[in-house]
């Protein structure tokens, strides 16, 4: 259990820190904003697993120890994996948030995550933010995402 709380912790503070970072830099990329949230979502998801496998009694292996350390990662991928979801056009509705500037000349990758891109309004600023726990929460939705995506 001591992992868990490690990786939580750690994980919580760089989400304080990103949302300090973007809110005392404009030119800070929301992405970094849907990669520690996304980090957040996989820590949630190992922390109930591994607290349901303790409550039964059981012991966490050392594989399962190691996917609590690696479920920021998974997390914050499978959020910029639904990002990149959202900014190809293949995923739109009101319940997903609005980008701006997503069909600018592309100059170089630097360039895109600098800026350009922008979130529309304060309400897809919150939308973005539960996309991305959502997305690093359940690698199923995101993975079910392309295949209808890969499907049509």
């Amino acid at each position: 259990m001591r992992s868990v709380i490690i990786t939580l912790v750690i994980v919580f503070i760089c989400v304080i820190l990103s949302l300090a970072w973007v809110n005392n830099d404009d030119k800070a990329p929301f992405l970094i904003l849907v990669v520690t949230f996304g980090a957040l979502g996989g820590v949630i998801r190992e922390t109930l697993s591994s607290r349901q496998k303790l409550l039964e009694g059981k012991s966490l292996s050392n594989n399962e120890i190691l996917l609590v350390y690696l479920s920021p990662l998974f997390g914050a991928v499978l959020a910029v994996s639904f990002v990149a979801i959202l900014l190809s056009g293949f995923l739109s509705g009101d319940l997903f948030p609005k980008l701006e500037n997503v069909d600018g000349e592309f100059e170089s990758v630097k360039k895109v995550l600098k800026g350009g891109v922008t979130l529309a309004t304060n309400a897809d600023f919150y939308l973005m933010i539960v996309w991305s726990i959502i997305s690093g929460y359940s690698e199923k939705f995101v993975v079910s995402k392309f295949d209808s995506v890969s499907k049509s």
